[in-house]
């Protein structure tokens, strides 16, 4: 994470030619040497006396993250306005597109590296220092408030109440949780006492989405004794995975998706998580996340290795467990009941059939 930015360069720059149907690699290629050339090189003096160049180091954490998406949105744009046109080299088609395809990318990309360094050098304008005196403190306090984790709560569990998948809120806003990760990092490696920031992005990993978006650990595990039979193998099917935090076969398989009744815990459970945790960890009975390890880690193992070590994360985690599982208990009896009803009903239709 302390190169956060130069891997959110390549990768937005790659994603960003894929959604303009153009080559990945060379949309990643030439975003990550943009925002490399947009660095001014720190002289540092060595052992021996004489002077180096060497990076600024916090620009390529989360001081650069800004300019790094900036800076892809550029380098596409411009990518995509000259192959629109044909302003490219282009190679006979018998060219094996490996081959092609640099050369094809080969006048916008200096075109691009052109602009930035005319940008950032000749003119002299440093964007990554007006971004961090100016918008990296308003984002920073916005991100690491109550009502922005609640904001991020009530947008994920709407776009997968519509079966619209999440990832398209996390390329919004995981730059700014990962900022305050690389924050968190930064004092954790100064030896602080207190980390600075609650929200960064293992909180919502482990102390808010536990089991996924919405919550919904605890409501796999009640599907397990559902009476429906249905439900039952729902369960059965979809607890396995919502151990490893991978919650996609319950949210289509029970479903939660346009489910008016399962939807409102869907809702009020991760909310009511964020709540607690953010009382817990502002109030010091939890120590912070600084580590970031992989998502698909069991949520109280996760959440102990995400905050160094500290056991009191596993006993956050299941204190969140149990209130997502009162949450929804009493929605998932309503709607076990349905489904009980509906198969018999199905079940008498099948009778009567034969």
């Amino acid at each position: 994470s302390l190169l956060i930015s130069l891997y959110l360069a390549f990768s937005m720059g790659a994603s960003l030619a894929r959604r303009r149907n153009l080559d990945i690699i060379q949309g990643g290629l030439i975003s990550l040497g943009a925002f490399l050339i947009a660095m001014r090189p720190e002289t540092r003096l060595i052992p021996n006396g004489r002077a180096e160049w060497i990076l600024p180091m916090p620009h390529l954490g989360a001081e650069g993250i800004l300019v790094a998406i900036l800076l892809a949105i550029l380098s596409v744009e411009i990518l995509a306005f000259f192959h629109g046109r044909r302003w490219v080299i282009r190679l006979p088609a018998s060219v094996p597109s490996a081959v092609s395809q640099p050369f094809a990318s080969l006048v916008p990309g200096l075109v691009v590296f052109l602009t930035v360094w005319i940008i950032f050098h000749l003119l002299g304008f440093d964007l990554f220092t007006i971004i961090v005196n100016a918008f990296q403190p308003i984002l920073t306090r916005a991100g690491d408030s109550l009502a922005w984790v609640l904001l991020m709560v009530f947008l994920d569990s709407a776009l997968w109440f519509f079966g619209i998948h999440a990832l398209v809120l996390l390329a919004l806003a995981k730059p700014i949780w990962l900022g305050l990760l690389q924050l968190n990092q930064e004092a954790a490696a100064a030896g602080a006492a207190t980390l600075p920031h609650i929200a960064a992005w293992p909180f919502y990993n482990w102390f808010v989405w536990a089991g996924g978006s919405g919550a919904v650990l605890p409501l796999a595990f009640l599907m397990l004794r559902a009476r429906a039979r249905s439900l039952r193998t729902v369960g059965k099917l979809s607890a396995p995975a919502v151990l490893f935090n991978i919650n996609e076969p319950l949210l289509f398989g029970a479903p939660i998706v346009l489910n008016p009744i399962l939807a409102v815990p869907f809702f009020l459970a991760p909310a009511a998580c964020a709540i607690v945790s953010w009382a817990a960890l502002s109030l010091g009975l939890v120590g912070r996340t600084y580590l970031l390890v992989p998502w698909t880690l069991p949520v109280p193992i996760g959440a102990f290795v995400a905050v160094g070590g500290d056991w009191r994360a596993v006993i956050l985690v299941l204190v969140n467990i149990v209130l997502g599982g009162l949450i929804y208990w009493p929605f998932f009896r309503i709607y076990d009941r349905q489904m009980l009803e509906r198969e018999a009903a199905q079940n008498g239709d099948t009778a009567k059939d034969e």
